[in-house]
């Protein structure tokens, strides 16, 4: 349509990484930039506790090493 303009689209992805990939890493470096403060990294990420803990009950069933105290 005139008068609108399209989102620029065009960013690069790190190698062939998945939005998965990406968000399992950011919130790992978030984590580690935290101290492992898990509600610090939430805060700083935009997600609730919550979410963080679902996100690393998840990456530990998936057999990947997360340093945490829960469960």
């Amino acid at each position: 349509m005139p008068g609108q303009s399209q989102p620029d689209l065009d960013f690069a992805v790190p190698g062939n990484m998945t939005i998965r990939e990406m968000e399992r890493q950011m919130i790992m470096n978030c984590l580690r930039e935290m101290n492992g403060n898990r509600t610090r990294a939430a805060e700083r990420l935009g997600i609730s506790v919550r979410t963080m803990r679902n996100k690393l009950r998840e990456y530990r069933q998936e057999g990947l090493n997360v340093d945490d105290d829960e469960e």
